[in-house]
């Protein structure tokens, strides 16, 4: 039950795998972030993340902003698309008397040196214990 980072993206109630998979807030977070310069939007709104070739790492963000998520790529030699999205994590380590504990939302920023598209985008999360792991809010873009 050993505290984990938090996240800094908001949190649905009520505090539930269902309510974060459909949040207005999040959808309308994803859904009105501006296309980076210099790129286009591969697909938008999903409910998962990008498993395409060349994953450079990503970073946690203090908000869902896109141009910035852009500028940390440009930085990369082969970064060729993003990926930002929301995603749903425990507060504490799943365990015994943690089964569930109380959600955190990160927006985290990957980078890739390949191509995300909506057909590669199929990491939905998992369950730990009794905790589920979600991502909502999902957009990609390519340079």
């Amino acid at each position: 039950c050993a505290p984990k980072p938090l996240g800094k993206g908001p949190i649905p109630t009520p505090d539930t795998q269902y309510a974060f998979l459909n949040s207005a807030v999040l959808k309308s977070l994803s859904s009105s972030a501006p296309i980076p310069s210099n790129y286009t939007l591969s697909f938008s709104g999903l409910k998962a993340s990008s498993s395409a070739t060349s994953f450079l790492g990503y970073i946690a963000l203090d908000t869902y902003n896109t141009s910035y998520c852009a500028q940390q790529c440009n930085r990369q030699p082969n970064c060729t698309a993003i990926n930002i999205f929301f995603e749903r994590d425990p507060t504490l380590e799943v365990g015994e008397g943690c089964e569930n504990p109380p959600s955190t939302t990160f927006i985290k920023c990957a980078f890739w040196g390949g191509v995300v598209t909506r057909g590669n985008t199929v990491n939905a999360g998992y369950t730990d214990g009794g905790f589920v792991v979600a991502i909502a809010g999902s957009n990609g873009y390519l340079k």
